[in-house]
């Protein structure tokens, strides 16, 4: 069983799979009163967990923010695994992999694992991202500029008939040239060097990718 508990009120319990449990009855005694028993800021409680599918997410300060960069969620400060009550710092500064649960109010990310710790400037820049209106964050100025607060530099750009834009990359950090092919919210649809997917992706992740890869194989420039 799942518990987030801070959130609201009373502790908010969820079964392994992280179906919301509205009885509290249905939950197991002593988890129930272990996590009632616990300090009352937000964290999350296991006591097991089978997830089909994890969630990819930035993470930085306290929210969680969707690859595309339009959700924001908010993340406990701390996980604790029953019955053990020390708990275990959430991580703050990541892209990583975790679940979703449906809070009070808002949803909760809890990061399980991180696939890469972000750098200062990028945590910076994606903080600074979310701060803008939703409608504004994805104007090809915001683009450019997004990307030079995290040491990409667009050495060309087009806007095609379709609206798709096309930009020619150097990632300063990682010494890397390559082209993307974007829609207008930043989803990636070509990339001139192979990388493989099972799902849509999008800029800010890709650099992120490519960077902790450190070497891609480009067919063209």
């Amino acid at each position: 069983m799942i518990a987030l508990n801070g959130f609201s009120r009373f502790p908010i319990f969820y079964d392994a799979s992280g179906e919301r449990i509205i009885n509290p009855n249905q939950v197991v005694r002593e988890f129930r009163e272990f996590v009632f028993s616990l300090p009352r800021e937000p964290a999350a409680i296991f006591s097991a967990i089978c997830v089909r599918r994890l969630r990819r997410r930035f993470v930085v300060k306290g929210r969680a923010a969707n690859p595309s960069m339009r959700g924001v969620e908010q993340v406990p400060r701390h996980i604790y695994i029953y019955p053990d009550r020390e708990p275990d710092e959430v991580l703050s500064s990541d892209y990583a992999l975790g679940i979703r649960l449906l809070g009070a109010r808002r949803p909760v990310f809890v990061p399980l694992l991180s696939l890469r710790t972000l750098t200062e400037d990028e945590a910076k820049a994606i903080e600074g991202l979310l701060a803008k209106p939703v409608v504004s964050r994805f104007d090809l100025e915001m683009l450019v500029g997004f990307l030079a607060e995290i040491g990409v530099e667009v050495e060309s750009q087009e806007v095609l008939a379709d609206g798709r834009i096309r930009l020619s990359l150097h990632d300063r950090r990682a010494d890397l040239r390559y082209r993307v092919t974007l829609d207008r919210g930043w989803r990636v649809l070509d990339t001139n060097f192979c990388i493989e997917m099972p799902f849509p992706y999008y800029l800010p992740e890709l650099v992120v990718l490519v960077r902790e890869r450190g070497h891609i194989y480009v067919w063209d420039l």
